[in-house]
């Protein structure tokens, strides 16, 4: 029988990529010669140099680790007839994820062959007829995960006997200032290291913030372990790390739930044998001195949410998200296509979320005293052309719109792309279109908002100069009455469209 083969190589971490029992060569050899033997064409290799496969939903593992996508889109394409791996724990560690692989191989004819578990692929016509060939796949997979699980509980028992030895959790790269020398014994202080160490709490003590203090580093030309800059980031590890007073600390987190994300279960600290850098009593006053910044912080972050859907992106049109950076603890709006698309359309448009309120409260309290002044200028832009260009604009957009959803269903026809790609890219366009209509519903009913935003105006002038006192919920619906958008371009003042 001649098979069209993809071979697939895996291990769960790059270091094990080295080991002579598992490493990528020595599979990509094995898979390789049994295909040769077999008179199987070798079409595709899908090499995993170091992520687990221990999931539970076929669609996550895709969306984490690229080479398992690559798997899955062969599969579906018909590329393949056979996938042939060292053993089935290469593809699962799982029965949830075997079964759902295997659901899929069978919808496509696609048999999968382990070298340390064979059974020989049958003819496409006899596939359903060979119930053995099905079950050997599920007595694998179960076995995988009752081993993983095994082995997930041997780990986890061998670190906390670690901890109880007073031993560090750091099996190969050591925090900074400390070496590991040999993960059988405490780590060592790194001279050169240490000083900076000390520095980094002094300079905390002294009331300087992580970004001021990695910033001091780098001018100072202070090398970091990589060789890389410092970053706001490392130094706040280093400040609340616990290794450095001489304790050791390990995280104990749960398996990763429906959406990929693990819960913390427990921190386990104990006292280590290491040489401390720092005395516990300055230790502890950093973290004093962090907690009270955190408090701080966490007072101040309700306004945040304020002018949610108001808020669009001056460049491309589209509407701007709430962010919260960490490291300095201010909230900003960013398009929200930039970050969508991983900032391959649109350009990295942000602003304080605090100099869009003072533009927009200054702009209300000129708007509420004066509401003609608003209508006049509304109006004289309508004498202009100015609706009628933009009316025209969105109308022949909408044209544009409606051109390319055309050609994208020809082109489905012809077989240029599956269904899949069409739906996409149909749901954006829709999405546009549905925006248009609305923008384009907006302009013909102008003229009816006049009176009614004139009204809105004057009912706010009561707060003129107080908008920081009034309540947060009749803020947010005074906004709402009288404001259609707020268009945000980085380096430009904010431009107010009013109902």
């Amino acid at each position: 029988m001649s098979f069209r083969a993809c071979i697939v190589a895996a291990v769960s971490t790059p270091d094990q990529a080295t080991d002579d029992k598992t490493s990528i060569p020595s599979q990509r050899k094995a898979c390789g010669e049994v295909c040769q033997g077999r008179g199987w064409k070798v079409v595709a290799e899908v090499l995993i140099p170091g992520h687990s496969r221990d999931y539970n939903w076929l669609d996550e593992i895709i969306g984490d680790c690229p080479e398992y996508g690559q798997l899955v889109r062969l599969i579906r394409s018909g590329q393949v007839d056979v996938v042939v791996c060292r053993d089935y724990d290469r593809l699962w560690r799982t029965d949830a994820l075997r079964a759902q692989l295997t659901i899929l191989c069978r919808e496509h004819r696609v048999q999968v062959f382990s070298l340390n578990q064979p059974v020989e692929p049958e003819m496409v016509e006899r596939l359903d007829a060979n119930d053995a060939a099905q079950m050997m796949p599920i007595f694998y997979g179960f076995a995988a995960e009752q081993e993983n699980r095994a082995r997930v509980r041997r780990w986890r028992d061998g670190m906390r006997g670690r901890l109880a030895k007073g031993l560090s959790n750091c099996r190969a790269e050591s925090p900074y200032g400390y070496r590991n020398v040999d993960p059988k014994k405490p780590l060592e202080v790194c001279p050169p290291e240490v000083r900076w160490v000390q520095y980094m709490y002094e300079r905390r003590l002294a009331g300087r913030g992580y970004a001021s203090i990695a910033n001091e580093l780098n001018d100072r030309h202070v090398p970091s372990r990589t060789g890389a800059k410092w970053w706001d980031i490392s130094v706040k590890y280093i400040l609340r790390n616990p290794i450095y007073k001489g304790e050791v600390r390990w995280r104990e987190y749960s398996r990763k739930d429906g959406q990929g994300q693990r819960r913390l279960l427990q921190v386990h600290t104990m006292p280590g044998q290491q040489e401390p850098i720092v005395s516990a009593e300055i230790w502890e006053r950093v973290q004093r001195i962090n907690e009270a910044h955190t408090r701080e912080y966490n007072r101040d972050k309700e306004p945040a949410h304020l002018l949610s859907g108001l808020v669009r992106c001056g460049v491309c049109g589209d509407a701007m998200v709430h962010m919260h950076s960490r490291t300095n603890h201010y909230y900003y709006v960013r398009c929200a296509r930039y970050g969508r698309t991983g900032g391959r359309e649109c350009v990295g448009n942000t602003l304080a979320v605090a100099k869009v309120h003072a533009f927009l409260f200054d702009a209300l309290d000129v708007a509420a005293q004066d509401p003609d002044a608003i209508l006049a200028a509304r109006k004289s832009a309508e004498q202009t052309g100015e609706r009628e260009k933009r009316t025209g604009s969105i109308e022949a957009e909408m044209r544009d719109i409606d051109s390319r959803l055309e050609r994208l269903y020809t082109a489905l026809e012809t077989g240029a792309f599956d269904l899949n790609i069409l739906v996409q890219r149909q749901g954006v366009l829709k999405v546009r279109r549905d925006e248009c209509e609305r923008d384009l519903e907006r302009l013909r009913n102008m003229l009816r908002n006049d009176h009614l935003l004139r009204e809105n105006l004057m009912a706010l002038a009561p707060l003129v100069g107080r908008w920081a006192d009034v309540p947060r919920d009749e803020l947010r619906a005074a906004l709402v009455s009288v404001i259609r958008c707020v268009k945000v371009k980085k380096g430009c003042a904010p431009a107010v469209e009013w109902l």
